[in-house]
């Protein structure tokens, strides 16, 4: 696995609870400002999306599926699994702390500049997490 790939899945899975480490080591990633799924932003939201995620969710693990990785493309599928333990800021609208284990299949394809991620796209499964966390319930056919 390539050093980047390695230092992203460390600080999604198990972020660091200070605001100042977190920033530091996602500037290490990233790029300021940066453009995912469409959407160019400061690292600063990306800080803060790091935190909402950290506080509704624990007991986090990532296994790594696939990876592939050129000088300008990181693309790699994971699943995340933990448990959730906070409120968490759903596509839906907030989902307050189940308890409940959950498994979060997701695809990033990143852009690469001079070594951090300049963008690129995130896709993660959010409708499968939202059930599994009981928020949405699947419909029958």
């Amino acid at each position: 696995m390539s050093e980047i790939v390695d230092r992203l899945l460390a600080v999604w899975t198990h972020p660091p609870e200070d605001l100042e480490v977190l920033e530091t080591e996602l500037r290490a990633i990233y790029t300021d400002p940066l453009t995912l799924n469409g959407v160019t932003m400061p690292l600063s939201a990306l800080v803060e999306f790091a935190l909402r995620t950290a506080g509704a969710f624990s007991e986090q693990s990532t296994e790594l599926l696939q990876v592939h990785q050129t000088d300008s493309v990181l693309a790699f599928a994971f699943v995340r699994r933990g448990k959730h333990t906070g409120t968490y800021a759903g596509a839906l609208g907030p989902v307050d702390a189940t308890g409940r284990n959950f498994e979060l299949r997701a695809l990033d394809l990143l852009t690469l500049q001079h070594g951090k991620i300049s963008g690129g796209w995130a896709i993660a499964d959010e409708s499968g997490l939202l059930r599994q966390l009981g928020a949405v319930v699947q419909g029958s056919t």
